[in-house]
């Protein structure tokens, strides 16, 4: 059985490839991997909904990209593809279960 990253590594694969029409492998410390994207186009790892909004927002606040902003199991683009809507909608923060034991009041 293949473990959890495995499987996540394929599942990117296949999302680049079908879904992001992207054959290229990306690079990271100068090997090529297949769940990576080319450089120029780690953009299309932010959700497009969000993707001008949060390059703005960090270009603005200075602040610093992870250095695997391209690879497609990036931790940062999947917390700001899930937490930078969240600016902009506030209210949904309510509807989480846990909200009242976080105390959460606004973002």
């Amino acid at each position: 059985m293949k473990s959890f990253r495995s499987q996540m590594e394929d599942w990117m694969c296949q999302y680049k490839v079908d879904k992001l029409q992207i054959q290229e492998h990306g690079k990271w410390r100068g090997q090529q991997y297949p769940h990576i994207l080319p450089q120029d186009l780690w953009f299309l790892n932010l959700w497009e909904e969000t993707c001008f909004r949060a390059v703005k927002y960090f270009d603005k606040l200075q602040i610093k990209w992870h250095d695997q902003k391209h690879n497609l199991l990036s931790s940062q683009i999947l917390c700001i593809n899930l937490f930078f809507p969240l600016r902009e909608h506030p209210e949904l923060l309510k509807l989480w279960p846990c909200s009242s034991l976080v105390g959460v009041e606004r973002v």
